[in-house]
Formats: structure tokens, sequence, C-alpha cells
């Protein structure tokens, strides 16, 4: 212990906290400190004060992680504080800010860590009001952000019982704050029906360039440890088959091939995720089927892709 903190003292300030907040969690397993009631009153305190200072604006955001890793030593405990927990971060005044941030990776990171860690401890405090914010927040792609996102919403459907039909089809960034203001003020007004986004609306908002290169280089693995800027099969290949649903009308059906939903099919066949290999088999079903209903209504050399 003395050899550690005399080395503590001649690292930075993170890494000495880094080394403090490790003994600190050892303490909690070992010494078991939510049996004594003392450590039951401050607690309280101490997640308001993580959550403050952790959360604000030019502050480091170390305090997150520190609770994030105390909650993670005393995960069978802390479903209740969960449920505590979860309206404190969403009702922060920085919670939106650090979750449209594009400087701050970092922070919105940790607390989409720490958001996804108290989801999983308590399931039931997943609320459909949070959606179109993560959805807003959410660029699809496999960066490690995104990827907790996507995680975050996923969840929300299958273990916190958020319907998330009622959202789709699912569109994400910029697009998705304009649809749910948009339904929010219908909603208000009383208004019973809002203008639904065509299908070449919703791949125009595709970076086709950017959905090739997905496609050439098509991830054999989903993981924490594996990211990129790309587009994420998971959430792509879906929002494809919805679109091309048999009971969904297609306007202009060569945006499926020119945003490179097709080329993003094709290359869903070579990932070693099971999963990832039927969506993409179900998808290229799909898309055929709508190309194939289309024909007559393009021309020879249009017709090309429906024969390959």
């Amino acid at each position: 212990m003395k050899k550690i903190v005399k080395q503590a003292k001649s690292e930075s300030v993170k890494q000495k906290m880094d080394i403090d907040m490790t003994l600190l969690s050892e303490s909690v397993k070992e010494v078991a400190l939510l049996k004594y009631d003392q450590f039951k009153e401050y607690w309280p305190q101490f997640v308001k004060s993580c959550l403050k200072h952790g959360l604000k604006a030019d502050h480091p955001s170390f305090p997150i992680r520190a609770l994030k890793k105390l909650l993670g030593c005393i995960m069978d405990d802390y479903i209740d504080e969960a449920a505590d927990m979860y309206p404190l971060i969403c009702g922060h005044s920085q919670f939106v800010p650090i979750l449209f941030s594009k400087t701050d990776e970092e922070k919105k990171e940790e607390m989409l860590s720490l958001i996804l860690t108290l989801i999983k401890a308590n399931p039931s405090i997943c609320s459909s009001v949070q959606v179109p914010v993560y959805l807003g927040a959410y660029n699809a792609t496999l960066t490690k952000t995104d990827q907790l996102l996507f995680e975050i919403l996923f969840l929300h459907e299958t273990e916190g019982s958020v319907n998330l039909q009622t959202f789709k089809p699912l569109v994400w960034g910029q697009a998705a704050i304009s649809k749910f203001s948009v339904l929010n003020k219908s909603k208000k007004a009383n208004h019973q029906t809002t203008k639904t986004l065509k299908v070449s609306e919703i791949l125009a908002l595709i970076q086709p360039e950017k959905m090739f290169q997905s496609a050439l280089n098509m991830v054999s693995s989903f993981s924490a440890d594996v990211e990129s800027a790309y587009y994420d099969p998971r959430f792509f290949l879906p929002l494809f088959c919805q679109l091309c649903s048999p009971t969904s009308f297609v306007d202009k059906h060569l945006k499926l091939v020119e945003s490179g939903g097709l080329a993003l099919a094709f290359a869903s066949l070579s990932c070693s995720d099971k999963n990832i290999r039927q969506m993409g088999m179900v998808t290229l079903n799909r898309m055929y089927l709508q190309l194939e209903k289309a024909r007559k209504s393009l021309s020879a050399e249009k017709q090309v892709g429906v024969h390959l």
C-alpha cells in the first residue's frame, strides 16, 4: 500500500485518481461496506456529488467513471439505486449537451457507459420518453459511443418493455430530432395524423460512399473493442428489411442500390455472426422482390440490377 501511494505521488493526477479508485473498489469488495450504516448514509451524497461534478461542463469525467466502477462492485445490491439514479442523470442540465457533443467524446462515453450499467441492473427504468433523445444522438456507426447507444436502445426494446415499433422506421441523428419534434407538436395540437417519411427520404439520409466502404470493410464480429467510423449493419439490415417489407411502398427502387443498401446486404453474408448473415439473406430477398415488382417501370438499362 505504501509503495503504491509513493508511486502515485510521481504520476499525473489522473493516474493517481485511477489508482485510488482501484483501491477503494477493492475495499468495498473485501470489507463489504454496504453492511455499514455510515456507508449507506453517505452513499446518496456520494452519488449526487459524482453526477453533479462529473457531468459539469469543462470538468473531468473521472467522477462518472468512479461511480460506475463502484456500482460494479455492488451490482447485486443497487437495483433500487438505479431507479433513483437514472432520473438524476436524465434530468441534469448537461445531459443533452453531453449526449450531442462532438468534442467531449470521453465524457459522453463515460455517461453512456454508466446509463448502460444502470439499465442492465434494472431494465424497468427504461422509458419511451428517452428514445427520441438517444436516436437523435445516434449516428448508426461502429464508434464506441454509437455502440453504447445501440445497446441502450436494444435493451429498451428487449428488456425494458419499450415498444420501438411506434418509432419505426427508425431514423437517426438530426432526422430523428426533426421527426419527433413534429410528432410532439402534432400530439399537442391533437392532430391524429402526421406526415410519414417516404422510403426514398430515409435512404437519402445515408452517405452512399460511407455505406459502400462499410460493405467492403464488413466486420467479422461485434464488440466494444472493435470500433470504426463505418455504418453498423446491426442497425441498417433490420431497417432495410422493414423498408422493403411486402406491405411497404418503395417510391424510388433504385435508391436501394444507389444508397449502398444492396452492397451491405451482400457483404453481410461474409460475416461470421450467424444473425447478421440470416438478416442479410432476408434483406436480399425483400430487396429483390421490391425490385422485381418495379421491373415494368424500369428501363432496360436499369433492370440489369434485378437480373444480377
